[in-house]
């Protein structure tokens, strides 16, 4: 997970703590997005802000580990590759007031294509 992004005037986590995982998407077999959230507080004025960014997660090269009772025995394994793509944060002056305030981010699912828009993907979060 990435760490809970920082934002001014929010000096604290949350009580549920830093960044969470909260769905997995596949694009492919080896590649998925996932949506990750995190919560800030003020914790002078108890104002929360939450945060959600979507991240392309590469299973290309990464080692299995199924099965491993851990992953300090043994040769460290290769892990995923991820780049963030999307920051909600950089869209919340064009999201209406109450969107831009939304408290909770739990799930990714392909919508229908805008009319118009044949072969295009639209992604629902």
């Amino acid at each position: 997970l990435a760490p809970t992004p920082r934002l001014g005037g929010y000096d604290g986590l949350c009580q549920d703590g830093a960044n969470g995982l909260t769905d997995l998407l596949a694009l492919s077999d080896t590649t998925l997005l996932a949506l990750e959230r995190g919560c800030l507080v003020n914790t002078r004025t108890r104002q929360v802000h939450n945060s959600a960014q979507v991240f392309e997660v590469s299973l290309e090269g990464a080692d299995d580990v199924f099965g491993r009772v851990s992953l300090r025995e043994g040769a460290t394994p290769r892990t995923v590759r991820k780049r963030r793509v999307l920051d909600i944060r950089k869209l919340e002056d064009r999201l209406s007031p109450a969107l831009a305030r939304l408290e909770n981010f739990e799930g990714l699912a392909f919508g229908p294509a805008p009319p118009g828009h044949a072969g295009r993907t639209v992604l629902v979060l």
